[in-house]
């Protein structure tokens, strides 16, 4: 039985989301990348995660309806939401109302590798301090 963290890394567009999925892999986690809430749905069911981590804007269903499925279920995963300004809502606006429904940690876009990385050690110091390189900012 591997002793790696697992990820659910939520969110439309893989391109975008390279950069934190291999900051995650890096991290020693295995990571599922799921496109829309429904197929986060379906992967919740199926396997257990010890990290979700979504974006709020989502072509099918928002990150709220992950983060409070998520929370319906019972789900023990860490949740660290994403998001930009969303129409005339601010990004920090957005990101409040997800700390609301159930996120740990939240990251205003465009976000900083160190940040991230940082909420990282913050929510699993035992597992993510034994990672060998820490991502500079640009």
């Amino acid at each position: 039985m591997s002793d790696k963290l697992k990820a659910l890394v939520v969110h439309s567009d893989p391109a975008e989301t390279g950069p934190v999925a291999q900051m995650l892999k890096d991290s020693d986690f295995d990571v599922e990348h799921v496109p829309h809430g429904p197929a986060a749905f379906a992967a919740m069911l199926r396997s257990k995660f010890d990290l979700i981590v979504t974006d709020i804007k989502l072509k099918r269903l928002d990150g709220f309806h992950v983060i409070q499925a998520a929370r319906g279920l019972n789900i023990p995963a860490k949740i660290i939401a994403f998001s930009g300004k969303i129409g005339r809502a601010s990004a920090r606006g957005v990101l409040e109302i997800a700390k609301r429904a159930g996120a740990h940690e939240t990251v205003e876009r465009p976000h900083k590798p160190a940040h991230f990385w940082q909420l990282l050690k913050n929510l699993f110091p035992q597992k993510i301090l034994e990672r060998r390189k820490e991502p500079r900012n640009p």
